[in-house]
């Protein structure tokens, strides 16, 4: 009995772009957008395929069998924001749409979702270090800035409305494939929680909570040298689900054969009637509040210039560390070098490692004309330039109206 599991990463492909911003200290109005995708097992045509021709042919799995690690990582994040200041060292308002999708687990079990079981045939599968989450959640924020000699310090205040969530995490497991399929054995010992399925408009309201945030820049820190230094905690908080979130908790051994089902059916079928008649048989649904962290993120940066006497060249890079508290996200380093193009454009090229994904290459471009502040970035142009050979897609747009 030949089983497919690729259906159930159908909503998953997540890497985040850390960047070095400025922040504002005038009056301004502003607008952000950020979405990413990126992997560590398998391509991004094949992240592709899955989100935009909700399909993965034979092909697509054959190419990425020999990527998959033993831990493995996809996903994606989008974060979209309006940003008012109303005035220097004062007040501000943002608010913000957040949408996240991880997931981490063994590689072979990314193996058998591409290719079925017949090729773990007598062999056990580890089901364990699995976890995935599937959020959406708009912030409200009120910004207080201080101003400080060092640097600006703001501080944020956050209401959060709980959208969508779908949530996983399996704390040990194993399947087993006997001999020519006779019979198949799963020890499973997990909990899944999943938001109201009837709340599924637009912008759904299945829960609330509240998030602080800060950010701290160094404008100045050493007198010999231009050198700047930022620290960021944004959407640290607790968000409180309604009591229609369903949750099922599963510590049990199973036992299926041939005769449970029939087998002529789809694979993807097959799978469904076994999933769907397990759960319902021995961990049936219950519905009550549940309250868990809201995906906070931390930044880190510093950027440092000196006279380069270079048209182009100007001698001014920054680096850092980003950190998002989803399943199978490890710290991302970047590192950016910026050339000039004229006297009010900027160009610069991005390199990093980590998050979800390995090495990536970006660029991008910053200009200030008048009133108005234009940032633009590729983050991975490799995943665009080389879909079959490596993963990585995202691109950030950041526009500013200066009082």
């Amino acid at each position: 009995m030949r089983i497919r599991l690729g259906i159930i990463f159908s909503l998953m492909s997540l890497v985040a772009n850390a960047q070095w911003i400025e922040e504002s200290s005038d009056a301004s109005i502003e607008f952000r957008s950020e979405t990413y995708a990126n992997s560590n097992s398998v391509n991004q045509h094949f992240i592709n395929s899955l989100f935009f021709d909700l399909e993965v042919d034979d092909e697509d799995i054959q190419q990425n069998l020999n990527r998959i690690r033993a831990n493995a990582k996809l996903g994606v994040v989008s974060m979209h924001s309006l940003n008012i200041k109303l005035d220097q060292t004062a007040f501000g308002l943002k608010i913000s749409d957040h949408r996240y999708a991880s997931l981490r687990a063994d590689g072979e079990l990314f193996s058998l979702a591409l290719q079925g079981n017949s090729a773990f045939e007598n062999d056990t599968i580890g089901l364990g270090n699995t976890a995935y989450q599937v959020q959406s959640f708009q912030e409200i924020a009120l910004n207080y800035e201080f101003a400080q000699s060092s640097g600006p310090l703001n501080l944020s205040l956050s209401y959060l409305n709980a959208g969508t969530g779908e949530f996983g995490r399996v704390k040990s497991g194993s399947f087993y494939t006997a001999p020519l399929g006779s019979e198949l054995w799963i020890d499973l010992d997990a909990e899944f929680r999943s938001s109201d399925s009837i709340k599924r408009q637009v912008l759904p309201s299945n829960g609330h909570g509240v998030s602080v945030g800060f950010r701290k820049d160094w404008k100045k820190l050493s007198k010999e040298h231009d050198l700047k230094a930022f620290v960021s905690v944004q959407n640290f908080g607790l968000i409180r689900w309604t009591s229609s979130t369903s949750s099922r908790k599963i510590d049990r051994q199973y036992r299926f054969t041939p005769s449970d089902y029939n087998i002529a059916s789809s694979e993807s079928e097959v799978i469904r009637l076994v999933l769907q008649d397990t759960l319902n048989a021995y961990a049936p649904e219950k519905a009550n509040t549940h309250s868990q962290l809201s995906p906070f993120r931390i930044d880190l940066g510093m950027s440092h210039r000196a006279e380069s006497g270079h048209a182009v060249w100007q001698n001014k890079r920054s680096f850092g560390l980003q950190y998002i508290d989803l399943p199978g996200y490890v710290p991302r380093f970047w590192y950016r070098e910026y050339f000039a193009i004229g006297s009010q454009v900027e160009a610069f090229a991005s390199t990093g490692f980590g998050g979800f994904g390995s090495l990536f290459l970006g660029l991008g471009l910053q200009m200030e004309v008048e009133h108005f502040r234009i940032s633009g970035n590729l983050s991975n142009i490799a995943g665009l330039a080389l879909p079959n050979h490596t993963a990585g897609l995202g691109a950030s747009i950041q526009l500013t109206y200066l009082f």
